[in-house]
């Protein structure tokens, strides 16, 4: 049966293969750019003549332009942005990972929604090259709470992808997905960036995270900030000594007063690699570095606090991102200055598996299979 989605995404990769644009395809095929644009969106189907005028301007056969003669499964397509990366994948309703793809960060209120849409739809299109039968796909997205961008982007999404269901939520909903009672729970995530939610009887309540430029978070960004401003003090001697310099400097190449163009140069996830020399100096004893990392922790443990009295019932905390996952000095930190009636729970898994159980539910299928997902998955990360 002739999928309109399978065919335009089978039709873009062919075109950008051969490295033309649409209007190049135009001209070769003597219509308008308007008509293979459409095509192209889902849009509109050529005839059956410019389909196979297609497969020989593009060096491909009709059956791969229309995903013939394929046994299709059903799948799902999650996906998981952040500021730092997008990941992409499509897995099976047994949980069977088929296709794990990685991109930029997609955050809208750093690459516009215009940009942020660009990076799905590439995404998605190169998962839907795999011709399977999908029956959802599924973003949470940093950054999709602000402004309604969430919904401005679903609705794009939906009119390129019509006849799939598409949702498209705030990423946080990726780590209230292991939660086990998501409607009344806090989830954290502290990686590049940082935020705090709550949800009370089912409702999203934000707990600060107005973003790097606004607010002391507690993030990898507000960690290397600091470490890169300490070691700029310590230089000219407007701050006290420390390791961080050092570390700093190490990672530079050079002094940080010589580095000041890279740096203004570099996006956040730039500034948050330096996030590790914060630690790694804590670690060691340094002063400074031990005040750097307990004043981020102490504004994510009032942000909690807050969370806690937004949803009373609450009883669990889901910590997720690579500075609660991954740095255990930083976690236990924070733990240590939680309330006794709230569990925390590490994500074990990584946020894209959250989005495949949002999926999951908007396909309205049984949740997959958790270990078949992660057998493959940690062989692909």
């Amino acid at each position: 049966m002739f999928n309109p989605q399978i065919f335009r995404a089978n039709l873009r990769a062919a075109r950008k293969k051969c490295k033309l644009s649409q209007k190049d395809l135009a001209e070769k095929l003597y219509i308008s750019t308007q008509a293979v644009s459409k095509w192209e969106r889902g849009i509109a189907v050529p005839g059956l003549e410019h389909i196979c005028c297609l497969s020989k301007i593009l060096h491909t056969s009709v059956d791969d332009l229309l995903g013939a003669g394929k046994d299709r499964e059903a799948s799902l397509i999650a996906v998981d942005g952040g500021g730092t990366k997008t990941e992409f994948v499509l897995i099976s309703l047994s949980g069977k990972l088929i296709k794990r793809l990685v991109l930029p960060g997609s955050n809208p209120n750093t690459c516009t929604i215009k940009g942020t849409v660009e990076i799905l739809q590439n995404g998605i299109d190169t998962l839907l090259q795999e011709d399977n039968q999908v029956l959802g796909i599924y973003v949470g997205g940093a950054g999709f709470y602000s402004s309604g961008n969430g919904a401005a982007i679903e609705e794009l999404l939906r009119k390129h992808y019509s006849g799939i269901p598409v949702q498209c939520e705030s990423d946080i909903m990726n780590v209230f997905a292991f939660a086990a009672d998501p409607d009344n729970a806090i989830a954290v995530i502290s990686g590049t960036g940082a935020v705090v939610y709550a949800t009370r009887k089912g409702a999203l309540l934000r707990c600060g995270g107005g973003g790097w430029r606004l607010e002391l978070l507690g993030s990898g960004y507000d960690l290397g900030r600091a470490a890169l401003l300490a070691a700029m003090e310590d230089r000219d001697g407007t701050g006290p000594k420390t390791m961080i310099t050092q570390l700093a400097e190490e990672k530079l190449g050079g002094c940080v007063w010589d580095s000041i163009q890279k740096i203004y140069g570099e996006n956040t996830s730039y500034i948050a690699s330096f996030a590790p020399l914060v630690i790694q100096a804590w670690q060691a004893g340094d002063a400074l570095a031990t005040k750097i990392a307990e004043e981020n922790c102490n504004r994510l443990a009032q942000l909690i606090r807050i969370a806690t009295e937004k949803s009373p019932d609450a009883t669990e905390v889901i910590l997720g991102g690579s500075l609660l996952t991954q740095c255990t000095p930083f976690r236990e930190l924070l733990t240590g200055q939680l309330s006794k009636k709230l569990h925390p729970y590490i994500l074990e898994q990584p946020q894209i598996w959250g989005a495949c159980l949002r999926c999951a539910a908007l396909a309205k299928v049984p949740a997959p299979d958790v270990q078949n997902f992660m057998i493959q998955y940690i062989q692909e990360d």
